[in-house]
């Protein structure tokens, strides 16, 4: 019978020593955290869009929102998309879903304060929304901020990676966030716009902007078939806003309805529509191969 040879034979052990060791998992950072507060009644002299403090891995958030005087005002954080921070207010009453529109109360403009990371460097959108329970969507008040994070610092985390501090008063100066590696970024204040799909006045109102002449002619497709039935103008831009949503242009957040434009040709019995819309991310403007229907 051979033998073991001696080195083998004592790195023997060692290696079983390895192989049965508790394996040790991989280090993954901390997701991103949400602390969220009501700081206080607003003065008469606070308005404007919210401000964001951006620091090495963590932003804060501060803005502007109506409460309820028998309820709560409380944020969701949304980080399931890449590079994507949505911050989003709900109203808050005990014992009721967020999602059961609340009954007729007295509000009051309270500052809200939003803290969110540790975040990953890189990019990120950053959205700030109010849930309407009573039509079931997020509205969305300004245009997303556009932020970097460069990197990570032990100081300015939430969720428990680093201690936390005293969130400052509505009139206290900059914090050590402001001062040492951050900026203070306020959004551009735009018209409201809601993350929901396209809906029939959406399309109605496209029409009108591309003209009377576009409006009138779909009245007189319905009108001129009598006593035949043709759709009505209500009936096509229903269906025209499905057929936008089906084709991805639904993404209100993302796509802006311009204008509609509807042609009908003497002696036919059918209606061509093409639609204009800008990409709210590149601002590049485009155009919806024409579509013909609607006999």
């Amino acid at each position: 019978m051979r033998g073991v040879p001696v080195e083998v034979a004592a790195l023997l052990p060692a290696a079983l020593l390895l192989a049965c060791a508790p394996r040790v998992p991989p280090v993954v950072g901390p997701a991103p955290a949400l602390r969220f507060e009501v700081l206080g009644n607003a003065s008469p002299s606070d308005t404007g869009a919210p401000t964001l403090r951006l620091g090495a891995s963590s932003i804060v958030i501060r803005g502007l929102a109506l409460q309820l005087e028998n309820g709560g005002l409380y944020g969701d954080l949304d980080v399931t998309e890449a590079h994507t921070i949505r911050l989003t207010l709900y109203d808050s009453l005990p014992g009721r879903p967020v999602n059961d529109p609340p009954p007729p109360s007295r509000q009051r403009q309270v500052i809200y304060q939003a803290e969110v990371g540790p975040l990953a460097p890189g990019g990120y959108d950053v959205w700030v929304g109010r849930f309407d329970a009573r039509r079931k969507l997020v509205e969305v008040s300004h245009a997303p901020l556009r932020i970097e994070i460069e990197g990570t610092n032990g100081g300015d985390s939430v969720g428990g990676v680093a201690p936390s501090r005293a969130a400052p008063s509505p009139t206290a100066p900059s914090s050590r966030m402001d001062t040492e590696r951050s900026s203070r970024i306020s959004w551009a204040i735009g018209g409201r716009r809601s993350i929901m799909p396209l809906s029939r006045e959406d399309v109605r109102a496209a029409v009108e902007r591309a003209g009377d002449a576009d409006w009138r002619a779909l009245i007189a497709h319905h009108e001129d078939a009598y006593p035949a039935s043709r759709p009505t103008p209500g009936d096509v831009c229903r269906a025209e806003a499905d057929r936008l949503n089906q084709a991805g242009y639904g993404d209100t957040a993302r796509w802006e309805l311009l204008d509609s434009h509807v042609r009908r040709d003497d002696g036919e019995t059918t209606l061509t529509l093409v639609h204009r819309l800008r990409d709210r991310r590149s601002g590049d403007t485009v155009e919806t191969p024409p579509w013909t229907g609607y006999a």
